[in-house]
């Protein structure tokens, strides 16, 4: 009987070292395994910051080439995982989401990719305000101008931007070099 209750009790520790090892795989994993967002890196920790270089790289590509379709998902991964890779993000972002804006039909479609265009103006400012050549003056000045040539005719949108071009101005003072100026009066 001294045999058989050792073995039980010895079968019984098994279970629970490995039911301690199984946890601790999983949250080394999980720890490990963390995007630029939840580790507070510029491209994540472990596998995701592969996959952030990866996806990086892939929307780069077809973005230089004005694919902007096939850029667009890779694109997407970046600017959700890995939101202070760089500041390129915005840059390309905001051109690939005017691209499809340009080239919608759909009312409802229209309202979405504005409303993600304001995301990335907000997300840049919040990862990229201290920018020296586009501080946050400058980026509200950019999304003052996008909802003035994509809902100039919302009277709500408009008194928004144009605060938001007051707060441009006065915090950029004399040093308003930026190029957001002329786009105003652009066409649609």
């Amino acid at each position: 009987m001294e045999v058989h209750s050792y073995l039980k009790l010895n079968n019984e520790a098994m279970k629970a070292i490995k039911l301690i090892v199984i946890g601790l795989i999983i949250s080394i994993a999980q720890a490990n395994a963390q995007t630029g967002l939840e580790s507070g890196t510029k491209y994540g920790i472990g596998e995701d910051s592969i996959r952030c270089v990866k996806n990086l790289s892939l929307y780069n590509e077809d973005f230089r080439n004005k694919n902007y379709d096939a850029a667009f998902p890779s694109w997407e991964i970046v600017f959700k995982e890995c939101p202070a890779a760089t500041v390129n993000i915005y840059l390309d972002g905001a051109t690939m989401l005017k691209d499809k804006i340009s080239k919608n039909r759909d009312a409802a479609k229209f309202e979405e990719l504005y409303a993600y265009l304001m995301k990335v103006h907000d997300q840049r400012m919040q990862f990229f305000g201290n920018h020296p050549r586009t501080p946050t003056p400058a980026i509200k000045g950019y999304k003052a101008v996008d909802m003035l040539n994509y809902k100039r005719d919302n009277s709500e949108v408009v008194a928004e931007a144009y605060q938001l071009l007051k707060d441009a101005i006065t915090g950029l003072k004399n040093s308003s070099s930026q190029p957001f100026w002329p786009p105003i009066w652009a066409p649609r």
